[in-house]
């Protein structure tokens, strides 16, 4: 008998570009409006202190969030999709800051909140990927519908579900050997800014891929925004900050699992690509006209945005020969970065700096609340690891 595999990639996808034209993506089975030009010439991005990198709680991406977060914050609490360990399904559930008690999105009276009649049931199947967003006061997540991934708006109560939006089909590669078949299911990296769902498209072995957007609205046409074509290119890390969408695109070192790129980012009101800076080896950050980035040798750099200067933050001093996971992100006017050996799972810890590169303060083994602002005021509730 044939054995049959199944593995689920949340991989992210690739850009770059700018013409005028409506073509038929056969993979995507969509109607994309094409609106990148191969001929633009990618200038140095100066932004000005008056530019837009402001944030609007109630239209704008909580960019700070790992690409493929189940958990939304709003001011008072946060949601999140979990597992319910009693029948290994997946509920939304809504966790109060100042109460501390965590409850299931569901008002239906005397309902036990352990199968598919429960609003907050989250059908494996039909919602894979659990990503959330919060827009405009109702919750958005991608869903599976006949094979294509839709935008499903969810009302804050959970008692209301609503298909919005087509962004794609979805892709599923199958191998078959003499005795094995394979199959592989590839989601794209999705997130939601000021009325359009951004998204990139990618699947193991392509040698071309694209990032497009579409508008947060029924039949809505899909506009591929940039295409770029190389072996092991991708676009990832999309944190799109006022009017623009930044992304990093990178290639992958053969034979280990390090990715360098470059970041860009795509200006939503003129439909310009800028370039930012080379040579990123992870994460970044914006805060105000700074840029906050891990570089090759895993320490923090800062670029002025409107300068283009560049300085050494802060000094991580890790052994670049071992694989770390390194996340910066802003707190108020200050940076955090969380570094975590991949190879220890209690290897967590938080640095705190102010505005100078100094440590004010170090949390061990902290979770990822601290992650909640600007999107929440939580400085008068206590971190789960903070000394």
């Amino acid at each position: 008998m044939k054995k049959i595999y199944m593995s689920l990639f949340l991989v992210i996808g690739t850009i770059i570009m700018f013409s005028g034209c409506t073509v038929t993506d056969k993979k995507n089975n969509n109607e994309v409006i094409n609106t990148y030009d191969e001929t633009q010439e990618i200038k140095q991005l100066k932004i000005k202190q008056v530019s837009d990198f402001s944030y609007k709680y109630d239209t704008d991406c909580q960019s700070d969030r790992e690409a493929f977060s189940t958990e939304v914050y709003t001011p008072y609490g946060h949601y999140q999709v979990t597992k319910n360990e009693m029948t290994d399904d997946n509920y939304l559930m809504y966790f109060d800051y100042e109460t501390g008690e965590k409850v299931f999105v569901c008002g239906k009276n005397n309902c036990q909140h352990n199968d598919s009649s429960c609003n907050a049931y989250f059908e494996k199947n039909k919602f894979p990927m659990c990503n959330l967003w919060n827009y405009e006061g109702n919750l958005y997540t991608p869903m599976i519908e006949d094979g294509n991934i839709w935008i499903c708006k969810i009302s804050p109560d959970g008692s209301t579900r609503e298909k919005i939006c087509k962004i794609m089909r979805q892709y599923i590669e199958i191998k078959q050997d003499e005795e094995e078949v394979s199959e592989s299911v590839y989601f794209p990296e999705i997130q939601l800014h000021r009325g359009y769902i951004y998204f990139t498209d990618y699947y193991m072995g392509a040698e071309a891929s694209a990032l497009y957007r579409v508008k947060l609205e029924e039949n809505a046409n899909v506009e591929c925004l940039y295409r770029v074509s190389g072996k092991n290119t991708s676009i990832y890390r999309i944190k799109p900050y006022g009017k623009y969408v930044l992304f990093q695109m990178g290639i992958s070192k053969e034979n280990t699992k390090d990715i360098q790129d470059n970041i860009y980012a795509y200006d939503t009101e003129n439909n310009k690509l800028w370039y930012v800076c080379k040579d990123v080896y992870r994460d970044y950050t914006v805060i105000g006209e700074n840029l906050y980035y891990v570089d090759l040798e895993r320490n923090i750099k800062r670029m002025n945005l409107t300068t283009g200067e560049q300085s050494e933050f802060y000094k991580c001093k890790l052994d670049t020969e071992n694989t770390y996971n390194l996340m910066v992100f802003a707190y108020g006017k200050n940076i955090v970065v969380r570094i975590k050996d991949v190879l220890n799972e209690n290897s967590s810890i938080q640095y705190e700096l102010d505005e100078a590169g100094k440590i004010v303060k170090i949390r061990k083994e902290a979770d990822k609340d601290v992650l909640l602002t600007p999107y929440s005021d939580i400085s008068k509730y206590k971190i789960q690891g903070e000394n």
